[in-house]
């Protein structure tokens, strides 16, 4: 999958730190890897336990290492409607997903939905593998108010040679410094569909937090 992303918000963590999500170098053997934190306390986290706590959300068998991870999952647990928008009418989508995490380590993880001719894959990852001055320039945040859609870029795989179709990505940061990184590939012939900003903005919209850690 690819790691190329755009973030459209990157705030500063106190202390000296950069979002994981920027830095994907792997630490020197044996080293004490540092860790993001997320708010505990944050509003849709305790929604979420509230509304569990009443009517657990039942977890497929893929998702079973979910229950393990030591951050907020984020995932699109309904069909993003770039996905519907490219189904036949009547036609009904068909989603593969699988789940990959570290049993050992569990503080990321992968999530993939195949849906054949659309691919969508979401990251999280709260390790920093590097640390800079505290006043270093990571990045440019986006102004408030600007287009979500700002944020997201887009390649075209006939650039690379042996590769087709069209890959769109973006990084959002919730509880408030996970990244959450959304790649996006599409067959071919949906290479036009894919290249809408606008309803890829509004499939941000669909991601919903589908499993915490335990308090």
């Amino acid at each position: 999958m690819s790691e190329r992303g755009v973030r459209a918000r990157v705030p500063r963590i106190p202390g000296a730190a950069v979002l994981a999500g920027l830095l994907l170098f792997p630490a020197a053997a044996g080293a004490q890897e540092a860790r993001l934190t997320y708010d505990r306390n944050d509003a849709d986290i305790q929604a979420f336990r509230a509304q569990n706590s009443v009517s657990p959300r039942a977890l497929a068998p893929e998702e079973s290492d979910l229950t393990s991870i030591q951050i907020p999952v984020l995932a699109f647990d309904a069909v993003p409607g770039l996905v519907q928008r490219s189904l036949a009418p009547g036609e009904a989508p068909q989603r593969e997903r699988s789940v990959v995490t570290n049993p050992d380590d569990p503080v990321w993880y992968t999530i993939e939905d195949n849906y054949g001719d659309i691919t969508i894959t979401v990251k999280a990852d709260a390790r920093i593998s590097h640390t800079f001055p505290e006043n270093y320039p990571v990045a440019v945040a986006v102004p408030d108010g600007t287009s979500r859609a700002a944020g997201i870029s887009v390649l075209d795989r006939d650039t690379e040679p042996g590769f087709e179709g069209l890959i769109a990505e973006y990084t959002v940061y919730k509880f408030p410094n996970i990244p959450y990184t959304v790649t996006i590939e599409c067959s071919e012939h949906l290479r036009q569909q894919c290249r809408d900003l606008g309803v890829l903005a509004q499939d941000q919209d669909s991601l919903r937090l589908i499993a915490v850690p335990p308090e």
